[in-house]
């Protein structure tokens, strides 16, 4: 199985950019949203997927490596005040999305790209 939790989230149109991921059910604070399985990018592999569209969709790895994230895993917008976070499995080869706080269903599922859901660094695009 690439990821679990399909069946409990969508993609679907994002008022904060194009595409987002979206709760299509209730969710409790804590609860795993998804659990995505991970394309690695080896360092070399890097400098040639930053000339394309996946540049926004990956995530960093181990090693100066990156990855893709299966399922929907690399569809979710960023917030600087997020209702999910993300944690990178490294032993697992797995990325996991878990819940803040409650979340409603048909409500969009956001993350903070700087892994910690507290950060407040600048990312690398305007934030609306």
């Amino acid at each position: 199985m690439t990821c679990s939790g399909v069946e409990q989230i969508i993609l679907g149109e994002s008022e904060i950019s194009g595409r987002g991921v979206f709760a299509v059910r209730d969710f409790k604070a804590g609860e795993v949203v998804e659990l995505c399985d991970v394309l690695i990018i080896s360092k070399k592999d890097i400098k040639w997927i930053d000339k394309t569209e996946l540049y926004d969709h990956y995530y960093a790895w181990s090693e100066g490596r990156a990855v893709l994230a299966l399922g929907l895993g690399s569809m979710y917008n960023h917030s600087y005040n997020p209702n999910c976070e993300y944690k990178v499995k490294l032993n697992l080869n797995k990325i996991e999305f878990k819940s803040l706080q409650a979340i409603n269903n048909g409500q969009e599922l956001l993350i903070n790209y700087n892994r910690d859901p507290k950060c407040k660094d600048k990312v690398w695009f305007d934030v609306q």
